[in-house]
């Protein structure tokens, strides 16, 4: 018997601040102060002060959500370029030119634990962080942590929704895929994956390592989980491990001690204390891309849910992505996945094998949402027919400029491109939320 709930979906988008030049600059503070009502109820100030947070309400609506969010980005674009700024909404800023930290004990630990280098790496990076609620009963009101739940649709149904979105991440990557270039170098078509996971990459004689190429506890894709109890205590060692390693640089503990355990699940898939299920693996974009993502993954949730379906990690999944047999939806094994990570942030849709998943995750999707509700999906039909995503816009664009992908891109072919997607945001702001008030719900 299935749960009686309404679910609700709510987004965080992280965009870059940019001079009218097309360079990063430690702005965010600038625009901050000017913000009052309700604007400045959403924006908020990120880890770096190249960069600035816009949040949006939680509503069971994808319609009223992207429309309330779109009247604030586009408030919020109006407010930054009456100081002076512009909004960049790419997955990192591809100049070489690194902004300065904000200053908080949590940035501070942050620091220390992964280095001043991947600090500032982290704070070139710009992601969008998909918001779902869970249900009733997996997260302690009092304690904020999961709960041990022995027998509960609750828990079997979460479970479900949870191993759907480690599943989904390769193919999520590529929708949103918007930064082909980290600091002048085209390591691949989804280089802030490549910054933040557990990676390395080589391309044109240089390397770039992840961030948690060393710590892959907190960064990297996490795997299936089959119990509340595994999944607590997995939230608990990371919080431990950061402890651990805060006290081997002698960094003072207490106040981060203090800081609920779910806080230290910061990969791409967590289980948020304030009662949600946080997916932060896509790379910032526009709206419409964004929207469209949150669309796929709001009817895929709510049909395992309201279906009954059971998410099965099997060697089926290899052969056949996402089939859906009976109640059972065939998922890869993790290593699989991993393996499809790879060709996303590399290849993108250029590989078969991606191609092929993330074509496969679309046409379930599709198949199980309800009558009308896939028009939602246009911008990821479009990718998939073309086999382009915006990385793949921007890679054009640096060729018809004249320049090569196997060696290092100019300064100022870098900030160019900057200016190119701020600009495009400006002039579509705007408008987007007569566009969205025609999704579907």
């Amino acid at each position: 018997m299935t749960i009686k709930r309404t679910s609700m979906l709510g987004l965080e988008n992280e965009m870059f601040v940019i001079t009218p030049e097309g360079k990063l600059v430690n702005g965010a503070n600038d625009i901050l102060e000017t913000l009052t009502g309700k604007l400045a109820k959403y924006v908020k100030p990120e880890l770096s002060k190249g960069m600035i947070e816009l949040t949006a309400e939680a509503y069971p609506s994808i319609r009223e959500c992207a429309v309330e969010f779109t009247e604030n980005l586009a408030d919020l674009v109006e407010a930054s370029e009456k100081v002076g700024y512009r909004l960049l909404p790419l997955g990192d800023h591809p100049t070489r030119f690194f902004p300065s930290l904000q200053r908080s004990t949590w940035y501070n630990a942050i620091e220390q634990v992964i280095g001043t280098l991947g600090a500032k790496s982290e704070g070139k990076i710009s992601g969008f962080h998909y918001h779902f609620t869970l249900p009733e009963g997996i997260i302690g009101k009092k304690t904020s942590m999961i709960k041990s739940v022995e027998r509960s649709e609750a828990r079997q149904i979460f479970l479900q929704q949870y191993n759907f979105m480690v599943a989904a991440d390769p193919a999520a990557l590529v929708f949103a895929q918007s930064s082909p270039i980290w600091n002048g170098v085209h390591f691949g078509k989804d280089c802030r994956v490549i910054v933040y996971r557990d990676m390395r990459v080589q391309h044109a004689g240089q390397t770039l390592t992840g961030i948690h190429y060393y710590l892959p506890e907190f960064g990297a894709l996490p795997n299936y989980e089959f119990t509340l109890q595994d999944l607590r205590v997995m939230a608990e060692q990371k919080k431990t491990s950061y402890l651990k390693i805060l006290e081997q640089k002698d960094f003072p503990t207490n106040e981060i001690a203090s800081v609920p355990t779910l806080k230290f699940m910061w990969g791409p898939l967590r289980v948020n204390k304030i009662g949600t299920m946080e997916y932060r693996g896509p790379d910032m974009n526009f709206p419409v891309y964004l929207f469209s993502l949150s669309s796929l993954f709001k009817y895929a949730l709510e049909a395992i849910e309201k279906n009954e379906y059971r998410v099965r990690p099997s060697d089926i999944g290899i052969s056949e992505p996402f089939v859906l047999e009976g109640n059972k939806i065939y998922v890869p094994p993790h290593s699989t996945l991993k393996y499809l990570e790879r060709q996303s942030i590399t290849r993108g849709l250029d590989s078969p094998e991606l191609y092929k998943y993330a074509k496969a995750l679309f046409d379930l999707v599709c198949k199980i949402s309800g009558k009308g509700k896939s028009r939602n999906f246009k911008k990821l039909k479009e990718m998939l027919d073309t086999k382009k995503t915006l990385s793949d816009e921007i890679l054009e664009m640096v060729k018809k400029n004249g320049y090569s992908l196997d060696e290092e891109i100019p300064e100022d072919m870098l900030s160019h491109i900057a200016l190119y997607y701020a600009d495009k945001l400006s002039k579509e702001a705007p408008k987007m939320p007569k566009f969205f008030s025609k999704f579907k719900d």
